[in-house]
């Protein structure tokens, strides 16, 4: 699996890209874009991502940990 410089990028990837999940979103790409940019999901738009996930074929089950960097620390 390719390396990714934060979690909602890797997200992004099960979609194909921003663009396929934007439109699974009814949202725009550059939202989904600035989404990457800033390394985070809105909190009320995670539902949506996981919900969008479960959907895909083969699912993605993603959880909401996923949507963030767990410290180096935290085993």
């Amino acid at each position: 699996m390719p390396g990714y410089s934060n979690p909602i990028e890797r997200i992004v990837s099960h979609f194909g890209g921003q663009t396929p999940l934007a439109r699974m979103l009814g949202t725009r790409q550059s939202t989904v874009w600035e989404w990457v940019n800033q390394a985070r999901v809105p909190s009320a738009k995670i539902p949506e991502v996981i919900s969008a996930a479960a959907r895909l074929e083969p699912p993605v089950i993603l959880q909401p940990n996923d949507f963030f960097v767990m410290p180096a620390d935290a085993h």
